[in-house]
């Protein structure tokens, strides 16, 4: 390929562009690189330093790499807002999209998709901050009850299945899923809480300039305790929380759910209880980790003063049934660990 992509027309751009997406036959790692070689070679250069007519051009393709991973996200991680909320979920996406996209490095060895996964939770997250009410008071107690059930199940040694939370409240199990789903969007951050919201350290532009600067330095201090895991316990977490870096789509559908162990254990060709060992272990190898510890007693000390403020959505019960993220019914095991 020609180094000089500015004497490009319009026409020999879009045909150059078209012959880097022929991914035909490519595995999924080979599809990540050529992603990552359009933005390298085509998409950056123009955005940043192209005339208008090339930044329009590098800006419409920015959007045709990103506009399908915020429809997979909003349905992945709030398939109970998307009724409601979805057309403007996704136009906060795409809004986030062009005006960040062109800070990608793909030498920094993340995916595109990956550099959007730690931005977009915050985006959208404040978006349904902004557009529902405070919390009512039968769904703070049900939450507070369930979360005190969760904290005692823990200390008696025992697995925090949705089963022993049902029995130790007397929620159903249904009741019980559901506020595991409102507590999942109540919280921003799961250090040392449960394992559906493990990796959401995803900062907001609309917060303050210190917690911002707080938050980015939370998500760099997890990205780089993960890193130190053993690789067996690394892949194991990655497979949970990325499932798009492992997985083709078709593999972790509907993709809407986390990847339960019996899929991890599959692409790994290790048993489910084995691959269920691995996580508890760098699940509690990371609680242990003193940066840490540390930076999330800051984060929590700075949440705490404004989780007061904190709004949800409360949708009535029948309007809450969707297909649950907590559980994956491709799983030997019959409930997750919470």
């Amino acid at each position: 390929m020609q180094k000089d992509i500015f004497g490009y027309t319009e026409k020999e751009l879009d045909a150059l562009y078209e012959t880097m997406c022929m991914d035909a036959g490519a595995s999924h790692a080979e599809k990540q690189e050529m992603q990552k070689d359009r933005f390298r070679n085509l998409i950056l250069p123009l955005g940043r330093n192209g005339n208008k007519e090339q930044k329009a051009w590098a800006l419409d393709k920015l959007v045709r790499e990103g506009r399908d991973f915020i429809s997979y996200y909003i349905d992945r991680y709030y398939p109970t807002f998307k009724a409601v909320y979805g057309p403007d979920l996704e136009g906060e996406g795409m809004l986030w999209l062009i005006q960040n996209g062109l800070k990608y490095d793909p030498d920094k060895g993340t995916t595109f998709s990956t550099f959007m996964t730690l931005q977009l939770k915050g985006v959208m997250h404040k978006y349904i901050n902004d557009q529902v009410n405070n919390v009512s008071v039968h769904y703070g107690d049900r939450m507070s009850n369930i979360k005190k059930a969760m904290s005692q199940i823990e200390m008696d040694g025992r697995e925090c299945t949705i089963d022993a939370i049902a029995a130790q409240t007397g929620y159903s199990n249904s009741v019980v899923k559901r506020t595991l789903e409102m507590i999942e969007y109540n919280n921003k951050v799961y250090i040392d809480g449960d394992d559906s919201g493990f990796i959401n350290t995803l900062p907001s532009e609309a917060r303050s300039p210190e917690q911002i600067v707080l938050e980015d330095e939370l998500t760099t201090t997890l990205w780089a305790a993960i890193k130190k895991l053993p690789k067996k316990y690394r892949d194991v977490i990655g497979a949970r929380f990325l499932p798009e870096e492992y997985f083709e789509e078709e593999e972790h559908s509907p993709i809407n759910r986390t990847p339960g162990f019996d899929a991890i254990a599959k692409l790994f060709g290790v048993s489910p209880a084995k691959i269920r060992q691995y996580y508890h272990k760098a699940i509690i190898d990371l609680r242990k980790n003193p940066d840490l510890i540390a930076i999330n007693d800051a984060f929590k000390r700075k949440r705490d003063n404004a989780v007061r403020d904190f709004k949800v959505i409360c949708l009535e019960d029948q309007a809450l049934d969707v297909d649950d993220p907590f559980t994956d019914e491709n799983d030997d095991q019959s409930h997750e660990s919470c």
